[in-house]
């Protein structure tokens, strides 16, 4: 994952050739969505019922699971 974009609510993909740092880890982003994850590998519905956030889940989309925690925490 490269820098976040505040207006795509996402984050950029690095090239091959960055020696930019990665972004920083927010645990609790990191934690929601490993949990929901583990979740859904155990058969259980997560507690979310954003159906752009259930999309993402089962595509097993990390970056933009972990990116879109913010607007789904609310």
């Amino acid at each position: 994952m490269g820098e976040y974009d505040k207006d795509k609510k996402q984050f950029t993909k690095r090239s091959k050739g960055t020696v930019k740092p990665f972004p920083d880890l927010n645990r609790e982003a990191l934690a929601y969505v490993l949990d929901s994850i583990e979740k859904k590998y155990q058969g259980q519905v997560p507690d979310e019922q954003d159906p752009e956030f259930q999309k993402y889940l089962q595509g097993e989309n990390f970056a933009k699971l972990y990116a879109g925690f913010k607007q789904w925490e609310a």
